[in-house]
């Protein structure tokens, strides 16, 4: 027979929680990135992260992936960005619009 689901007890659950064991990576690697954003906005005084530049390349596309959530988000579709990371991505000053932020910018 196939193996059905395993309860965790207590004490498995004590024993996870004591050596770090990530309940939700996800949500880890989100917050992983977004305090990235948090150092680069204090560096350089905006959110608009360049997607080319090889110093910066894996926080650009990930910065380019909340902006493709929340338009998603913003057309009632499926979307991993949730009110939670909107609102912090707000309070940094995120540019949902990228192409109009730096046009201001200018």
């Amino acid at each position: 027979k196939g193996r059905g689901s395993v309860l965790l007890t207590g004490l498995r659950l004590n024993m996870l929680e004591h050596i770090g064991f990530d309940w939700d990576p996800n949500d880890t690697a989100w917050n992983r990135r977004y305090d990235e954003l948090v150092k680069y906005e204090q560096e350089h005084g905006d959110c608009l992260v360049p997607q080319k530049n090889s110093q910066y390349h894996a926080l650009g596309n990930w910065v380019k992936k909340q902006r493709q959530q929340f338009k998603l988000s913003q057309e009632g579709k499926k979307s991993s960005i949730n009110q939670n990371r909107i609102d912090k991505l707000n309070q940094l000053g995120f540019a949902w619009n990228a192409a109009e932020s730096l046009s201001n910018k200018q």
